[in-house]
């Protein structure tokens, strides 16, 4: 595990499980959801934490499971606070693409920082569908709202694209991608604790919220584009041979 601390600034990140940040105390207010359970399972998906989603975001498009594998990989840890991924031939059978991902977490007082440097380090251009996937702790969902000028949504559960409606997350499942969200970033209220900003950088064009009831999170996801982009080809990044990808996501109180 990788711990780092500034004050009374915490986080945790375990780079076998994916470079998984597991905690993270801000203004002395816990963040982050995460059940112990299945991080202690390997076999298991870990629910909690912050997820990087590579090399899709969303459902999945065979032979890449959802959010694809970068998740479930062991990570090297290269300095006291950057994690990399390389392609391998178990990567390449999923993902026919030689690559290079790091990912550098830094820590303030008030914020971590996760900036990311993906190389193409192949002979062919990459596709490319990339996510984080932050769940942050929500005990009165009834008291939560997310800030955005978003207008129009995709429904992940049924496929379906509307209207966005007022957001409630007190409901039995809530998976939307708000597809017009403008900001490069949002805001958090949770009704009880600080409320958690989110700061991202331009490329993230999809912001994702997800929640299931009896389980004391939100999700507050930014993605390059809409799930199943890899499949249809909208929104999807192309990195061609040797060049370099570096988004970034900032989280705050």
């Amino acid at each position: 595990m990788i711990s780092l601390s500034i004050g009374d600034a915490l986080a945790e990140i375990v780079p076998e499980r994916g470079a998984l940040c597991t905690r993270l105390r801000l203004g002395g207010s816990e963040l982050l959801y995460l059940d112990p359970a299945t991080l202690a399972d390997p076999a298991r998906n870990v629910r909690g934490g912050i997820p990087i989603l590579f090399p899709i975001a969303g459902k999945p498009v065979p032979p890449l499971k959802q959010h694809g594998f970068a998740r479930d990989l062991a990570w090297e840890s290269i300095e006291d606070h950057v994690c990399r991924l390389r392609s391998t031939p178990a990567t390449r059978a999923l993902f026919p693409h030689d690559f290079e991902l790091t990912a550098a977490f830094t820590l303030s007082l008030r914020s971590l920082r996760i900036d990311f440097h993906l190389l193409n380090t192949g002979t062919a251009p990459m596709p490319l569908h990339f996510g984080l996937h932050p769940y942050f702790n929500a005990v009165d969902k009834r008291a939560a709202w997310v800030e955005t000028d978003a207008t129009h949504a995709l429904n992940n559960r049924s496929g379906t694209e509307g209207q966005l409606q007022r957001l409630d997350f007190d409901v039995d499942e809530l998976d939307l991608a708000l597809l017009d969200h403008e900001d490069d970033g949002t805001v958090l209220h949770r009704g009880e604790g600080p409320p958690i900003q989110l700061r991202w950088s331009p490329r993230f064009r999809t912001l994702v919220l997800w929640t299931v009831r009896g389980k004391e999170f939100i999700c507050v996801e930014p993605w390059t584009a809409p799930g199943l982009a890899l499949a249809t080809g909208e929104g999807l990044l192309q990195l061609a041979p040797g060049e370099a990808f570096y988004p970034w996501v900032e989280i705050s109180v």
